[in-house]
């Protein structure tokens, strides 16, 4: 288990790294090659866009190439996209965007399976949320360590280090444990009527639906706030942009600190749905009072970001958790790519429902209700599933 649960936090690390590179060196490529830093953002909607798509497939790949070997697919991809990106051209990020968004989408179902396979039920919903926490870390590490490498010389040089990580932790899976039987149990069949199955079985559940709408409404929140804290704290609150990003630093650590702790009380309850429903409702009062960010003091504002930190970013790892449990036999893989369909479309939805909400109608009071609103929701779903 512990072997295991290393080697699939490590992917965990470097996917999140590798999906954020262009965002934290979007001002040096900007230099480099003339393209806006702006369009950082259509970026990001192709990485997910790609990663909706390939977690509707992950069943049927599961299914033909075992689980581990996936994760050796999902590393290559995230190698091809950032070998596109070195080019330096827009068609090629666009086309590197698609490749590491078909990594990513993979990622969460291979690992969701090898880990289920030999984590004890007792321990799932940590086991799970510490392997969650590889998206913050390597949120912070892409943060930290890109523009450092940056600095000493080519903005190319970070992505390359990033892309001999992706060789070394693929190794490992191309050994004899990439495939086991357990794999077999779901026979292959054909992509598109696999697709149709595995919806089918989603929809047939109540537990699987309501987690796919619990994962739409919090990752519309989580990824709401991440791509407009700093800019709220810094244009709304008044804020230095060097302020800002260490405020938004907080917000990430403490979304791994809320990972492993949610993580453990879903296991310590044996209430997974009572969980998330706790983490909605906490979410949904810390954007109720991020509403009035400037009027608090100090203090108050950073325990605020805190609890937005841990609880919009930390109910990962329990919903991976809960949809394993919920999966039908040896299709947790399955499962898990349909539920991450809706996850990644409420990661595209919600950047845009708060920037038209902000950028579009200049309300910050607005864009906080609508990560209110969803967190709320979020958390009524849960509540009726305790």
């Amino acid at each position: 288990m512990l072997a295991t649960l290393a080697s699939t936090t490590a992917v965990q690390v470097v996917t999140s790294a590798t999906v954020l590179a262009l965002t934290v060196l979007a001002p040096e490529i900007q230099a480099a090659t003339g393209i806006a830093a702006g369009w950082v953002g259509y970026q990001v909607s192709l990485i997910y866009a790609a990663g909706a798509a390939s977690s509707a497939l992950a069943g049927s790949v599961i299914a033909r190439f075992g689980a581990g070997r996936v994760e050796a697919i999902v590393l290559a991809c995230l190698f091809v996209g950032l070998a596109a990106v070195l080019a330096g051209s827009t068609a090629a990020i666009a086309l590197g965007s698609l490749v590491v968004g078909i990594g990513h989408g993979l990622n969460n179902p291979a690992s969701s399976q090898l880990l289920h396979r030999v984590t004890p039920a007792p321990r799932r919903n940590l086991v799970f949320s510490v392997k969650q926490t590889g998206v913050p870390v390597g949120g912070i590490a892409a943060t930290l360590a890109l523009p450092a490498t940056a600095a000493l010389g080519d903005w190319r040089g970070g992505l390359v280090a990033l892309m001999a990580l992706h060789v070394g932790l693929a190794l490992p899976f191309l050994g004899p444990h990439g495939r086991t039987p357990a794999d077999a149990t779901v026979a292959p069949a054909p992509v598109l009527a696999r697709m149709r199955a595995e919806q089918a079985v989603l929809w047939a559940s109540r537990p699987l639906r309501a987690l796919a709408a619990i994962g739409f409404l919090f990752s519309a929140t989580q990824l709401g706030i991440s791509a407009f804290v700093v800019v709220m704290l810094h244009e709304a609150g008044g804020l230095s942009l060097a302020e800002a990003g260490a405020h938004a630093a907080l917000v990430h650590g403490a979304g791994v600190v809320g990972r492993v702790g949610w993580g453990w009380l879903a296991d310590r309850t044996g209430s997974g749905f009572g969980v998330l429903a706790a983490v909605g409702a906490l979410c949904g009062l810390a954007a109720g009072t991020a509403m009035v960010w400037p009027a608090l003091p100090p203090m108050l504002g950073i325990a605020d970001l805190a609890l937005f930190g841990a609880t919009a970013i930390g109910w990962n790892g329990v919903l991976l958790a809960e949809t394993a449990r919920a999966a039908p036999r040896g299709a947790v893989g399955a499962a898990t790519g349909s539920v991450l369909v809706f996850v990644f479309l409420g990661a595209i939805v919600g950047p845009s429902a708060v920037g038209l909400a902000y950028a579009g109608l200049s309300d910050r009071f607005l864009a906080m209700g609508v990560l209110a609103a969803f967190s709320f929701a979020g958390a009524a779903v849960a509540w009726r599933l305790r």
